[in-house]
C-alpha cells in the first residue's frame, strides 16, 4: 500500500507544479503582450483658421506628422471637403517630421463661415487637423493666383526648367494686372491681362546657362488694380561636369598632450555631373590621410584624418590637406595646440599673484568690452594693475593685436573676462600668432571674482595733466607747451586744450598714460591768458582743468635798450643847443 502512495503523491505534486509554471508562464506572456512596443502619433499644430478670405482666393498652410515612440508609423489622411487638397494623403515615420501641406479652393464655397477635419488614421492612434475659414464676395476687383511658389529642384546648367501659375478675378468688374522681374535669366509670358473671372496661366521660364552652381531664388511681382502678390521660386542649378564639394572644411583638435593620437574625418561629394576624380596631397609629418585618391559618383566618399604629436616642438600647428580634383580644388585645414599653451587659474590663485611681486609680475588683462570695464574692474595694485584691451578689437584688427603682442611679448598676462569664454578665444588668438609669453586664463572670469569677494573699483578718471612752457612772451611768436598726464589704470589719455584767445579748442591723442604731448601757439593779441588742459581717458573719464597763466608782450632787453639809448640822445641834443 506504501509503495502505491508514494507514486501518487509524486505525481500530484508533478501536476501542481506544472499548472503553476503554466500560470506563471500565461501571466509573463500576457504582460509581454501589454507591454509591447508600438509607434505613437504626433502631430503639431492641430488647427488652422485661414481668417477672412473673398470667395476665389487660395490659400495654403502646413502642419507635421511624426512618431513619438518607437517602431515605425504609418499614415493615411482623409479630407471630405471638396475645397480641401492634402499632400501628401499618406506615408510613413519613424521619427522624423514629415510635412503636410493643406491647400484651399474658396471659388466652391458660399458666403460665410466654413469649417472641416483632416482625419488622420495610423497605427499608433487617431487625430484630427481642424481646417477653418470664412467667406465674402469681393466688391471690387481681386486678384487671386495659384500656386504661389514653385521649388524647380536640380537643373542642369544649360538646360531650361519652366512651370505655370494662374492669375484669376474673384471679385466682380475687370481686374487689370501686370508682372515684373528683376532678372533678365527670367522669362514671363505674359507680361499683363485682364480677368473678369477667367483663369489666365502665365508661364516662368528658367534660362540656367549664364547661373553658377548652387541654390537661387527669385520672385515674380504682381501688380493689379485689386491687390498685389508675388509668386516666388527656387533652383539647385548643378554643373553638367564633375564638381567638387566637401564639409566640414576645417577641424581644430584643440589642446592634445605631446605623444596623443586623435582622428577626424569629411566627406567629399559630387554636386555635379559625372565621375569626380581626386587627390588628397598633405605635408605635414604630423598627419596622414587614409587615402591618397578617389572617384565620387552619386555617394560620397568618408576620409579619416589621423594626427600623431609625437614630433611636434611648435605650441600652434596648423596644416593645410589639399584636394585636388577634375571639378576643383580645396583645402581641409587641420589644427592642434600641443603642451601646455595657458594655464587655468583660479580666482584665488590670480589674486595670489596679483597682490604679491615675490612671485614675478603678472599684468591682468581685461578682455570685456569698453562699458564692462569703465562699470568695474578688479581691483590690485601696481605694477600687478589691470589694463584693459577689448577681444572685440584683438580678433578683428589685425594691427591692434600685433601691437598687444609686441607690448606684452615674453610677459606673463592674466586673461579674464565675465565668465571666462572671450578670455579662452584671445588665448587661442594670441597661441595661433606666435605670442611667446606666458598665459593664463582666470576661470569664472569677474562674476567668480566679485563672488569671492575681490576687490573691484569703476574706470577712474587720469591725474591733473601738468603744462610746462614759457609764461611770458611777444605777441606772433610761437611757443612750444608739453602736456603730461598719467592714467590710474594706464589707459590712453585725450588732451582737451582752451588756449584762452577765441581760437579753437584743440582734442588732441591718444596718448599713452605718462606719455608728453607737444603742442605749439602763438597769440595775436597783448594781454594775460590762462590756458586750461583736462585729460580724458579713452572710456570717457575725465580729470579736472590744470591752468597756466600766459602773459603777453614780454619786454625784451633790446627794447629797453632803444629806449635808453633815445633818452640819451635827446639830453645830448638839449646840451648842444
Amino acid at each position: 500500500m506504501r509503495k502505491k502512495i508514494i507514486p501518487l503523491i509524486l505525481s500530484l505534486l508533478l501536476m501542481t507544479t506544472t499548472v503553476f509554471l503554466t500560470e506563471a508562464h500565461l501571466s509573463e506572456l500576457s504582460k509581454e503582450h501589454m507591454m509591447k512596443p508600438s509607434p505613437m502619433l504626433q502631430i503639431y499644430p492641430t488647427s488652422y483658421d485661414f481668417g477672412n478670405l473673398f470667395i476665389g482666393d487660395r490659400d495654403e498652410t502646413t502642419f507635421e506628422i511624426w512618431n513619438g515612440a518607437c517602431c515605425y508609423l504609418v499614415y493615411s489622411l482623409t479630407a471630405n471637403c471638396t475645397w480641401i487638397t492634402v499632400d501628401p494623403a499618406s506615408g510613413g515615420s519613424s521619427g522624423e517630421h514629415d510635412l503636410i501641406k493643406v491647400d484651399i479652393d474658396t471659388s466652391v464655397l458660399g458666403a460665410g463661415f466654413h469649417q472641416c477635419d483632416i482625419q488622420i488614421s495610423t497605427n499608433g492612434g487617431n487625430a484630427v487637423f481642424h481646417v477653418s475659414v470664412n467667406t465674402s464676395i469681393a466688391a471690387t476687383p481681386r486678384l487671386a493666383c495659384y500656386p504661389s511658389a514653385c521649388n524647380f529642384g536640380e537643373v542642369i546648367r544649360g538646360t531650361t526648367a519652366s512651370t505655370n501659375f494662374g492669375i484669376w478675378n474673384c471679385g466682380i468688374d475687370v481686374l487689370s494686372y501686370s508682372l515684373s522681374k528683376t532678372d533678365n535669366w527670367i522669362l514671363v509670358s505674359p507680361m499683363s491681362g485682364t480677368s473678369t473671372g477667367e483663369h489666365d496661366t502665365i508661364t516662368i521660364t528658367i534660362t540656367t546657362s549664364s547661373l553658377s552652381s548652387g541654390l537661387h531664388s527669385g520672385a515674380i511681382q504682381i501688380t493689379s488694380n485689386g491687390g498685389n502678390k508675388a509668386f516666388s521660386f527656387s533652383i539647385n542649378i548643378k554643373n553638367p561636369v564633375p564638381e567638387l564639394a566637401y564639409t566640414p572644411q576645417s577641424h581644430n583638435f584643440g589642446s592634445k598632450e605631446k605623444g596623443e593620437i586623435d582622428h577626424t574625418s569629411f566627406k567629399i561629394w559630387n554636386t555635379g555631373i559625372g565621375t569626380l576624380s581626386y587627390t588628397i596631397t598633405e605635408n605635414c609629418n604630423w598627419i596622414t590621410v587614409d587615402r591618397t585618391n578617389g572617384n565620387v559618383g552619386d555617394e560620397p566618399d568618408l576620409l579619416i584624418v589621423t594626427i600623431d604629436t609625437t614630433n611636434i616642438t611648435q605650441k600652434y600647428n596648423k596644416c593645410n590637406i589639399l584636394i585636388d580634383s577634375n571639378g576643383g580644388s580645396g583645402n581641409f585645414t587641420v589644427t592642434v595646440y600641443v603642451g601646455v599653451v595657458y594655464n587655468n587659474i583660479t580666482v584665488q590663485q590670480a589674486y595670489t599673484l596679483l597682490t604679491s611681486t615675490t612671485n614675478g609680475i603678472q599684468i591682468p588683462i581685461d578682455v570685456r568690452y569698453d562699458n564692462e570695464w569703465a562699470a568695474a574692474h578688479i581691483d590690485t595694485p601696481a605694477p600687478e594693475n589691470p589694463r584693459h584691451h577689448c577681444a572685440c578689437s584683438l580678433s578683428a584688427d589685425e594691427a591692434v593685436l600685433q601691437a598687444f603682442i609686441e607690448l606684452y611679448q615674453g610677459k606673463e598676462i592674466i586673461l579674464y573676462c565675465s565668465d571666462g569664454t572671450r578670455s579662452l578665444a584671445i588665448a587661442n588668438v594670441l597661441v595661433e600668432h606666435s605670442f611667446n609669453g606666458t598665459i593664463d586664463i582666470m576661470i569664472g572670469g569677474i562674476t567668480a571674482w566679485i563672488a569671492a569677494g575681490y576687490p573691484t573699483k569703476p574706470n577712474m578718471p587720469p591725474n591733473i595733466p601738468v603744462i610746462t612752457g614759457e609764461t611770458r612772451g611777444k605777441t606772433g611768436k610761437v611757443y612750444q607747451y608739453n602736456i603730461t598726464a598719467t592714467d590710474v589704470d594706464s589707459d590712453d589719455v585725450y588732451y582737451y586744450v582752451n588756449w584762452s584767445d577765441n581760437t579753437s579748442n584743440q582734442l588732441i591723442g591718444p596718448y599713452h598714460s605718462g606719455d608728453v604731448a607737444t603742442l605749439s601757439h602763438n597769440w595775436s593779441q597783448k594781454g594775460t591768458y590762462t590756458v586750461k588742459v583736462k585729460a580724458r581717458d579713452i572710456y570717457g573719464s575725465e580729470s579736472d582743468y590744470a591752468t597756466l597763466e600766459i602773459k603777453m608782450p614780454k619786454i625784451s632787453a633790446s627794447i629797453v635798450n632803444q629806449f635808453l639809448l633815445r633818452i640819451f640822445e635827446k639830453i645830448h641834443m638839449f646840451f648842444l643847443f
